[in-house]
């Protein structure tokens, strides 16, 4: 063995010698592909409200005449992402309605909603009942809506969210 690295050393040292002045070290010495590190990002949507509370805000939600007063109740009451996606669905908003809630949020919570209720689910729409294909559709409007630059901000977002 030591014979063999004597030997060799000679050869080696040439090379790296040879190596070095063109400038291609890597021809020598072979680096392992070092991974590419994609950025990854956890989202909550948040500890859902009690049941009977939650049903109690759909409740008073549907009795309510005015978005306004929709609006200040949500705002007031719901704490999740998990329970607003619900809300918007469950107590009947209009298109109108879902789309100035959808708007107070930023482009992470967007980006989350995305994920979940758009990404990959082109024939989805088809089992799922109106509200929630209306909540769908608004949400595609609402993202279409933004410029191109956020639009892909989003998606790139959705992209690096864990399940």
């Amino acid at each position: 063995m030591i014979h063999y690295v004597e030997r060799s050393l000679v050869q080696l040292a040439a090379r790296i010698s040879i190596a070095m002045r063109m400038e291609k070290l890597e021809a020598v010495f072979p680096c392992s592909k070092q991974p590419q590190n994609k950025p990854r990002l956890i989202f909550s949507f948040g500890i859902k409200m009690e049941d009977e509370e939650y049903r109690a805000l759909v409740d008073e939600l549907l009795s309510c005449r005015f978005w306004e007063d929709k609006l200040k109740l949500i705002k007031r009451r719901v704490h999740s992402l998990a329970d607003l996606e619900e809300i918007v669905i469950d107590a009947e908003l209009t298109e109108t309605e879902s789309m100035a809630m959808l708007q107070e949020l930023g482009p992470v919570e967007i980006a989350a909603l995305y994920r979940r209720h758009l990404k990959g689910t082109e024939f989805e729409d088809l089992e799922q009942n109106d509200a929630t294909r209306l909540f769908r559709d608004t949400l595609r409007a609402l993202i279409a809506q933004q410029p191109q630059i956020e639009r892909d901000r989003i998606r790139r977002a959705a992209e690096a969210m864990e399940d």
